[in-house]
């Protein structure tokens, strides 16, 4: 589904106030972490700062995808939010990364944590980050948006995290469970991670949209009026709500002379049922004796 102008600013908007948010709460939340040695919130600051980052990537991958075809880049720039995921993946990779050398490090060298300041801090982080992450829900569709928002999501939980791990440190002052919720964070970071990458890959090797029956496609068009067969039919992304694609139908061959209405037909189903916008349909016909059958191409 094609973005209005409309839904267009409402995202710009949204997105700007992400990262204003974001980046307040990030540098308030570092220093109380550092402060306090918590590498629970020191790990959740860190995952915040990437979102920043995350979330201007994403935005500037928002404006630079609207702009027109040209000469040199034909179907347009929409891809370019696909490149902004496969950038935002590889920083939830670095994050994760840090996240499990952190752990290491603290297990071997303990170090003192502040559970009421930590509790507090991320309780606010709690508010913040799912604040941000309904911002984008909206808009999850978008695979650009989408991996903006798995961090969001995450920093929401890290600080979730952060938040029992607070009250535990407060009640007992076992600091161990700082390490255990990191390590449960840093786990779900890893599936999240292959399951949005998984995605990114499928359209940039063309993949058919998972929203799309390639079967159901082919079926209604032979079901249209004189239409005989759909033949070359392939159907891919350009960004996550472009999608385009390419078939030849097959018509009898006294029937040429309507080629013009069917190809409508078929690009008005295309449309209304499948929200397929892009279609380019070429039509054949075909000359059959008692070898078979030809194409004949119009």
């Amino acid at each position: 589904m094609n973005l209005s102008n409309k839904d267009k600013k409402d995202l710009d908007f949204r997105l700007q106030l992400g990262i204003a948010l974001n980046t307040l709460f990030t540098i308030v939340e570092f220093f109380i972490g550092f402060f306090s040695g918590s590498l629970a919130l020191i790990s959740d600051a860190a995952h915040n700062l990437t979102d920043v980052l995350s979330l201007i990537i994403s935005f500037t991958a928002q404006k630079l995808s609207l702009k027109q075809p040209d000469n040199k880049k034909t179907f347009g720039y929409g891809r370019i939010t696909i490149l902004a995921a496969l950038l935002n993946i590889i920083i939830l990779c670095i994050l994760t990364l840090y996240i499990f050398i952190e752990i290491y490090q603290r297990f071997y060298e303990p170090e003192s944590i502040s559970g009421t300041l930590v509790t507090i801090t991320s309780l606010v982080g709690i508010i913040v980050n799912g604040g941000i992450a309904l911002l984008f829900l909206k808009y999850k569709s978008d695979l650009n948006i989408k991996s903006s928002l798995i961090n969001m999501i995450f920093d929401a939980i890290a600080s979730a995290g952060a938040f029992v791990s607070g009250i535990i440190i407060t009640l007992t002052n076992n600091t161990f469970i700082d390490l255990i919720i990191s390590s449960f964070i840093g786990l779900m970071l890893i599936f999240n991670i292959f399951k949005l990458l998984k995605e990114v890959i499928h359209i940039l090797l063309e993949g058919t949209p998972e929203h799309i029956n390639v079967k159901q496609v082919k079926k209604e068009i032979e079901q249209l009026d004189l239409v005989k067969k759909v033949e070359h039919l392939h159907i891919w992304s350009i960004s996550s709500y472009n999608v385009s694609l390419s078939c030849h139908i097959i018509i009898d061959r006294d029937k040429l002379d309507q080629s013009i209405e069917i190809v409508q037909k078929v690009k008005d189903l295309l449309k209304n049922r499948f929200n397929i916008t892009h279609a380019t349909i070429e039509v054949n016909t075909e000359i059959c004796d008692k070898n078979g059958c030809s194409l004949v191409y119009k």
